[in-house]
């Protein structure tokens, strides 16, 4: 049990330098998946959500250790969704949209956990 005590501050610190990080991530996200949505060419396409799914698996793998499920779950929701869409050979672009929606969602949720 003492070990547990002792190991709560380290945990909290963690958790702030977490939630400090996360606004700059979001941003990161959010830039990354509008360039997607404008890209005209695939290439630039994928390339864009390649890096928005790594931030999200990032976010994704810390959020649930820290104790925000619903954080971690929609982050992998997304990454789940850009990972697919980018599996695909030929997805066409409007499809892209679903993946805008997620992301909205996602900072939705981290605006919750940051306010």
């Amino acid at each position: 049990m003492k070990d547990m005590k002792d190991a709560l501050p380290d945990l909290a610190r963690v958790r702030k330098r977490f939630l400090s990080l996360l606004e700059d991530r979001c941003g990161r996200i959010a830039e990354h998946t509008l360039a997607a949505w404008q890209a005209i060419d695939d290439i630039e396409k994928r390339k864009h959500l390649t890096a928005a799914g790594t931030i999200l698996h990032q976010i994704a793998g810390s959020a649930g250790s820290l104790g925000m499920q619903d954080l971690g779950a929609t982050a992998r929701s997304c990454e789940h969704a850009i990972t697919e869409f980018t599996a695909l050979p030929n997805a066409p672009s409007e499809t892209c949209g679903h993946i805008v929606m997620e992301v909205d969602s996602f900072i939705t949720c981290c605006r919750g956990h940051l306010d």
